[in-house]
């Protein structure tokens, strides 16, 4: 499996970091207090325009990539990452860890408010009571709350490379 190639332009919040040309987005040493709470992003640090000002032309992508999410103890593990399009400069909320994926404070998570502005992708395995199963891919629209969900065999409980 090749590393991820790191540059630049990525900025890392919170736990985030570089090891080895892998992007860790979380503590993951067993040993580590806090570990239960991490939380972290890794960003594009320019902003990325997504449609054309004079014309009014949407951009559109693809992307396809591989990833591994190893939870140290197969009993007790995270609530997944997500994948998102938000204003540009936009912070790790507050007290976002967990089922928030470092995208909503619990204040803001369940409202569909625009003020949120922010479109993710959600690989999702813990199921939290918005939830609608534990291991899930979702659209989230300004929410935590999946507008629309597939079933996902997630790979945190055996550290397999999943792929999307």
């Amino acid at each position: 499996m090749a590393a991820f190639s790191l540059n630049h332009f990525v900025h890392f919040e919170g736990d985030a970091f570089q090891s080895a040309g892998v992007l860790q987005l979380t503590k993951n040493q067993a040993d580590d207090q806090n570990i239960t709470s991490s939380t972290g992003r890794a960003t594009y640090n320019q902003p990325v325009p997504i449609w054309d000002a004079e014309t009014g032309r949407l951009t559109d992508f693809t992307t396809h990539f591989s990833f591994i999410i190893k939870a140290l103890d197969r009993d007790n593990y995270g609530d997944g990452l997500s994948f998102f399009l938000a204003p540009y400069d936009s912070k790790i909320p507050p007290n976002s860890s967990g089922g928030f994926l470092a995208l909503f404070s619990p204040e803001t998570a369940i409202t569909n408010i625009s003020s949120n502005q922010i479109v993710a992708v959600e690989l999702d395995s813990y199921m939290n009571e918005w939830d609608p199963s534990d291991d899930h891919v979702g659209i989230n629209l300004n929410s935590i709350v999946s507008v629309a969900n597939v079933t996902w065999r997630s790979s945190i409980k055996n550290g397999s490379i999943a792929y999307a």
